[in-house]
């Protein structure tokens, strides 16, 4: 991103995970590890975006590394959203970003999104278990591998999965048994529903915030579901989509740029 007008440019990531989610690092690991490896290219802009989670501790990041970064409050929302035709429900996520975390409504709806994952991921460990890779002995295993934040989801899993040697990376333990796409050998529907597409949209505006389409193209949506959920985010408020993601082909980036001109 470059300021035209200061004739400076910015270096940008809104879609951060710490350890309270996705990610392996605390807060302050990964805005330690954002502002080492920018290396004063420029000036970083940083939102640790966690699933369902607000950044509770942001003003004391702020004010502690204000001169190196300058950090903007994110949450990744997790909403239901049902294809048309099929009537199938679909996990779709909403970035909420420069939100004000002390909103009542907005941390309300984030509580009702918070479900025990534990019999989603034990119903996985079952199906790899049925395929030949055993995981765990008990799912206590799981927990302490994901503490201090206890945050248990598919992550995690996969994470503990490349530790033990049972895949060589995160991507493989998706691309191969249980993400969205993929050969998905040991896919489970997740048995929970949260906040409708709407009902996010509305609370993250209400708390000032900005809603933005997370990664269109890890919905496993052919092109004229993908296109009907983007027109659909659009027409209840969203205001724009993750284009740039680390996942994306350059063909895929551009489509996405391109349909953003439409």
């Amino acid at each position: 991103m470059k300021n035209k007008k200061l004739n400076e440019r910015y270096y940008c990531d809104f879609h951060v995970h710490s350890k309270e989610s996705d990610g392996s690092l605390t807060k302050e690991e990964v805005v330690q590890k954002a502002i080492a490896e920018n290396k004063g290219k420029g000036k970083m802009v940083l939102a640790i975006s966690d699933h369902n989670r607000i950044f509770e501790d942001i003003e004391k990041l702020q004010e502690k590394y204000k001169n190196k970064i300058t950090l903007v409050s994110g949450c990744e929302v997790s909403t239901t959203y049902i294809v048309p035709e099929t009537e199938r429900n679909l996990e779709v996520h909403i970035l909420a970003l420069d939100y004000d975390v002390k909103h009542s409504e907005f941390k309300e709806m984030l509580l009702r999104n918070q479900h025990n994952k534990r019999p989603y991921i034990e119903k996985i460990l079952e199906k790899l278990e049925a395929v030949g890779i055993r995981v765990v002995n008990d799912y206590q295993e799981i927990v302490d591998f994901a503490a201090p934040s206890h945050h248990v989801g598919r992550m995690v899993l996969a994470r503990m999965m490349v530790k033990k040697g049972l895949c060589t990376t995160v991507d493989e333990c998706f691309d191969n048994y249980f993400g969205s796409y993929g050969k998905r050998l040991c896919y489970v529907d997740f048995p929970y529903t949260y906040v409708s597409m709407e009902t996010a949209i509305e609370n993250i505006k209400k708390a000032g915030g900005l809603p933005i389409l997370c990664h269109p193209y890890l919905y496993n949506l052919d092109n004229k579901q993908l296109l009907t959920l983007i027109r659909h985010f659009k027409e209840v408020g969203g205001v724009a989509m993750e284009c740039w993601y680390g996942a994306y082909t350059k063909k895929q980036r551009d489509s996405l740029l391109n349909i953003c001109k439409m």
